[in-house]
């Protein structure tokens, strides 16, 4: 492992935003985006920032060719099949239009979201909030968090998962994995 890095403006910052290592010349950043509080806020406008800052980031530091995964919580889910209940969550924070356009321009750029190469149905989610009584169990969710890979990585991926199992365990987080399985073929470990 080489090339580690902390913090998305070349500093190391108190909440763990950024994180990048280079894996056997594969570039992998981890993300956790700002939850952004409500739209309107000054937590919002940061979390806005922050996207806007990563999107730069990663078109001015590296090349759409070369392998590179940019997996986390983005807190943003992109489509109505996202979250649990997209009339009612249309607006608020982490099912906004301004989060998805932003978030959009990754896609746009060329990054792959595997989950969704592999699986196009609705009602599968990472996050279920704490607040909603039985929400797991119910499966009242968001799909916030990804797995973005350069075209390179992506034709790899053979198959792509949320494994539900960790969120339904005792005292677990509120997210839950995502998984990505590829073809070893011409791994870029091999020198």
């Amino acid at each position: 492992m080489s090339g580690v890095e902390a913090g998305l403006y070349k500093q190391a910052d108190e909440e763990a935003r950024f994180l990048k290592a280079e894996i056997c010349r594969i570039s992998i950043i981890n993300v956790y985006v700002p939850q952004g509080f409500a739209p309107g806020t000054d937590k919002f406008q940061y979390k806005l920032r922050w996207l806007t800052d990563l999107s730069l980031h990663l078109k001015e530091h590296f090349d759409l060719d070369a392998p590179l995964l940019v997996a986390g919580d983005f807190n943003v889910g992109m489509e109505p099949k996202d979250v649990f209940d997209p009339v009612k969550l249309k607006g608020e924070v982490g099912f906004h239009p301004e989060e998805q356009a932003v978030m959009r321009k990754l896609l746009e750029w060329g990054l792959v979201d595997v989950f969704r190469k592999h699986e196009q149905g609705g009602g599968h989610y990472t996050f279920w909030d704490y607040r909603i009584p039985n929400g797991v169990k119910r499966n009242l969710g968001w799909r916030i968090d990804y797995i973005l890979a350069s075209p390179p990585l992506s034709e790899r991926s053979r198959v792509a998962w949320i494994d539900k199992a960790p969120r339904l365990a005792e005292k677990p987080s509120d997210h839950t994995f995502v998984w990505l399985n590829s073809t070893s073929k011409g791994c870029w470990c091999r020198r």
